[in-house]
């Protein structure tokens, strides 16, 4: 059996389904990350390494300040 990735993400700023940003959190992979998709081809933005514990709920939340 195939083993499913565990992961939650929030997707912003969506033109089309080849643009737009990502932000993703996978516990498994102990990552998140923020991901710029453009022409279908998706590349790391920024990100951190971070434990994230699997038995409890988390928040998922972005914050985007500036006009751009």
């Amino acid at each position: 059996m195939q083993e499913v990735p565990d992961g939650a993400g929030i997707v912003v700023r969506f033109k089309d389904p080849d643009k737009y940003y990502l932000l993703r959190a996978v516990p498994h992979e102990k990552r998140v990350r923020l991901y710029k998709v453009e022409n279908g081809k998706r590349t790391t933005f920024t990100g951190s390494n971070l434990a994230i514990p699997v038995d409890t709920w988390r928040e998922l939340k972005l914050v985007v300040r500036g006009t751009s």
